[in-house]
């Protein structure tokens, strides 16, 4: 006959009652809820802000951009017919779309750009949002993503309430 193994008993009688008490945790109505809290601190002054509804909607747009650049050939400010005071240089809107679609942790380096498409010198026109052959809505896109920067250039400054940040979850993700 074979005689029981103490350990192997001991550690899974121990993982049972761990498993146990971890939903029992999760299931108490007190227990604190830090998940969001902690996600605020270590992410969003990293650059990775909670992703805003409208951005979700509008992110498979930035992909569909097959860099033809027609929307930099009808741009005014780029062709010189207007003029913008930008600081960092206005990259136009291609640029602009193409760096959303591969990286919108890096929205600093387009401030100057997005400040303009956001601006009331392109508000009026929206030239490149007529002729984008895939129809991309660049207007859309330069608003939320300078949401997005405003967002993560308040968090770096430590001037972001959680509140701000909650906005931007829907409401049936858990806060936990």
């Amino acid at each position: 006959m074979a005689s029981l193994d103490t350990k192997w008993l001991h550690a899974q009688l121990f993982l049972a009652w761990r498993l146990v008490m971890h939903f029992a945790r999760k299931l108490w109505p007190w227990a604190p809820r830090y998940g969001f809290a902690r996600f605020q601190e270590n992410y969003v002054a990293e650059g990775l802000p909670p992703t805003l509804p409208d951005f979700r909607l509008l992110a498979p747009e930035l992909g569909r951009c097959t860099a033809c650049k027609l929307c930099d050939d009808v741009c005014p400010i780029l062709r010189g017919t207007v003029s913008v005071d930008c600081p960092d240089g206005f990259l136009g809107p291609a640029t602009f779309v193409l760096s959303g679609a591969r990286s919108a942790t890096n929205l600093e380096d387009l401030k100057g750009t997005l400040a303009a498409l956001n601006g009331p010198v392109c508000g009026g026109c929206r030239a490149c949002d007529a002729a984008c052959p895939e129809r991309i809505p660049i207007a859309k896109l330069a608003a939320t993503l300078e949401e997005h920067r405003l967002i993560i250039e308040r968090a770096r400054h430590g001037q972001l309430p959680i509140a701000d940040a909650k906005r931007a979850l829907p409401p049936w993700v858990g806060r936990s």
